[in-house]
């Protein structure tokens, strides 16, 4: 794999999203995102391709057009009125 295409956890992190590592380490516990190595380096380094293929997660709530008759949106709007 070209080095150039490699990226670290943190920037990983960063680019999904998470304020931490430990989620993308998770993810390659899980086996959902490989590690390689890079010749005179012990860090972990990631696959940029591989990390933005990860689908991105909805927010919380949902968007109404995503699941219009979702019931925790209706609750999630009567505790955001009060």
């Amino acid at each position: 794999m070209d080095n150039d295409s490699l990226i670290s956890t943190k920037e990983a992190s960063k680019i999904l999203g998470f304020k931490t590592n430990n989620y993308v380490t998770n993810y390659i516990k899980e086996g959902l995102l490989n590690t390689y190595e890079i010749k005179g380096s012990k860090r972990k380094w990631l696959s940029k391709e591989e990390v933005y293929s990860i689908p991105i997660p909805l927010p919380v709530p949902p968007p109404d057009e995503y699941f219009p008759k979702l019931k925790v949106n209706e609750r999630w709007k009567k505790k955001s009125t009060d």
